[in-house]
């Protein structure tokens, strides 16, 4: 068929009805058609594009089949429903001539992938600067390097690899270091080549607090040229047509979205060395993509750091290992075994558990141990709204704490004058200030007897309550001592958010669900769909 002829969409009216087709995503297909009267199929297809792109697809895959699956972006159970939208769907995409994508830019076809004009953007870019980057040598050559004994062969080999190349991956789980390798690479690099200039980056400001507490001796040294940011603040301040840096370090990139990981490619300077940290089994970016695993599949350049060197997190070991496998038998064997394992009935029963693993920070003396205080115990949960999702949590526990001077929080939004940025966490007292750790001597509000920053409410960015986190929230940020709320509907994020939870826990943690909800979550897999698998040369 070559053109797209007008006809009525009663199919498209009993979706919505149903509640599985969002208003939003059908407004956005109308507007992309530029609302001329088109086939039911054609605008099936596009609300279903917008859909996927919601959650962070770059593209779907119209075949036999298509991808991502229909029942994993629209919440159908009906097996002849899906059937239905599976056959119209196809159908629309066979109508989508050259003559109508011509007149329509806002969408793009290569192949059997339909994308939007943006993430089409997105993905060509990021394949061509990622391929110049790959071919490229680095400008500071060695000829060799000494090691300690303090560096596994794993760690050894990985640094070794990322001072050969200019782009390179170190990937691993909880507990194998790869924090020390980074820092044991930023060292070794600046022993050759005492006068470059070095930058740690990561998406939040908690993952570059824990990477400043590791590389706090050679930030001190007033010698060499380090530099730490939050993505945001490094593509704030950059001036030049390029980034400077002669190593940059990605910590936590499994969180970069398509736009950074974009933004990181094209301004990396030409014979730079480019290093990306991260956990691959962890959740996808809240943003566009999943470029970190999209380009780790591809790459030779890379380190995988396998041998735990924490004893103490054995069993947090053990069950992660079993979620990312999907061994649902494990996992539950060992959650009855070691009683990490707790029924969600309601929730006051749930609450007035929490309650007892919250310490009152108020018995400490300086409000620097009121700030690692705050950081043993931490509830997360799958869910920002809803009965229990982290506001309605926060908003109750808020209450019944009424009489506390003090308050955790978490920053939701950058102030780059203040040195704030999303993910930073402090505590709200009763005096018209919070109170943050020192990243720095140049931040302002700085206590130097305390070691502490003391910020006037009034000029504090966006901030929540944070007694409780949503698991996405809580990436890149570590506690002592963890409870995970997973309640009905969680499993659509599928076991990467209950890897994710289970592995910010550094001692203990515990499970608040239903043995129903668990088995689906451990099934399925949150899985981001791009081409940049395929790496065509185009």
């Amino acid at each position: 068929m070559s053109t797209l002829d007008s006809i009525e969409k009663p199919f498209i009216e009993h979706l919505r009805e149903q509640g599985h087709l969002l208003a939003i995503d059908a407004s956005a297909a109308t507007y992309l058609s530029g609302h001329q009267q088109i086939p039911e199929e054609a605008l099936l297809l596009f609300s279903f594009l917008f859909a996927a792109a919601r959650l962070g697809h770059l593209c779907i895959r119209v075949n036999q089949t298509i991808s991502p699956p229909v029942e994993q972006v629209w919440p159908i159970e009906d097996k002849n429903l899906l059937k239905v939208c599976l056959f119209k769907m196809q159908t629309g995409f066979q109508m989508l001539s050259e003559n109508f994508l011509k007149n329509h830019p806002s969408l793009r076809k290569i192949g059997d992938r339909l994308y939007l004009q943006k993430n089409e953007f997105y993905e060509k870019e990021i394949r061509t600067h990622y391929k110049k980057i790959e071919s490229d040598n680095p400008s500071l050559e060695y000829k060799k390097i000494q090691f300690d004994d303090s560096l596994t062969l794993e760690q050894k080999k990985a640094v070794t690899k990322s001072l050969n190349t200019t782009l390179s991956f170190i990937v691993g789980g909880p507990g194998v270091g790869k924090t020390f390798t980074a820092n044991a690479l930023i060292e070794a690099f600046l022993n050759l080549f005492p006068k470059a200039r070095v930058s740690v980056v990561a998406p939040t400001g908690k993952a570059i607090a824990n990477l400043q507490k590791g590389l706090s001796q050679l930030i001190e040294n007033q010698k060499f040229s380090i530099h730490t940011y939050t993505l945001h603040k490094l593509f704030y301040k950059k001036v030049h047509s390029f980034l400077p840096d002669d190593l940059i370090i990605v910590d936590e990139a499994s969180m970069v979205d398509a736009y950074f990981f974009l933004q990181l490619l094209k301004y990396c300077k030409m014979g730079s060395r480019l290093v990306f940290l991260g956990d691959p089994n962890q959740l996808p970016p809240i943003g566009s993509g999943s470029i970190f695993k999209d380009l780790l599949a591809r790459c030779s350049n890379f380190s995988r750091l396998t041998s735990c060197l924490r004893t103490d997190i054995k069993e947090i070991i053990s069950c992660s290992e079993l979620v990312q496998k999907g061994d649902r038998e494990g996992f539950f064997h060992l959650l009855d075994k070691k009683n990490f394992y707790n029924e969600l009935t309601t929730k006051n029963e749930l609450i007035t558990h929490l309650l007892s693993n919250i310490v009152n920070v108020e018995s400490m003396s300086s409000d620097y141990q009121k700030l690692e205080l705050v950081q043993k115990h931490k509830i997360l949960t799958s869910m920002k709204k809803g009965e229990f999702g982290a506001d309605s949590i926060n908003q109750v526990i808020k209450q019944l704490f009424s009489s506390r001077d003090s308050h955790p929080i978490i920053i939701t939004s950058n102030d780059y004058n203040l040195d704030l940025y999303n993910g930073d966490v402090g505590l709200l007292n009763k005096k018209g200030e919070a109170i943050f750790f020192v990243r720095s001597s140049q931040q302002r509000f700085v206590d130097k007897d305390e070691g502490v920053r003391r910020v006037p409410v009034a000029l504090l960015p966006n901030y929540d309550i944070a007694y409780c986190l949503s698991i996405h929230k809580s990436q890149g940020s570590e506690y002592e001592k963890i409870s995970i709320i997973l309640p009905p509907k969680s499993e659509v994020f599928g076991r990467e958010l209950l890897y994710t939870a289970i592995t910010r826990a550094k001692k203990e943690f515990e499970i608040f669900s239903d043995k129903h909800t668990l088995t689906k979550l451990i099934k399925n897999q949150c899985i981001r769909l791009s081409g940049l698998s395929i790496m065509e040369d185009k």
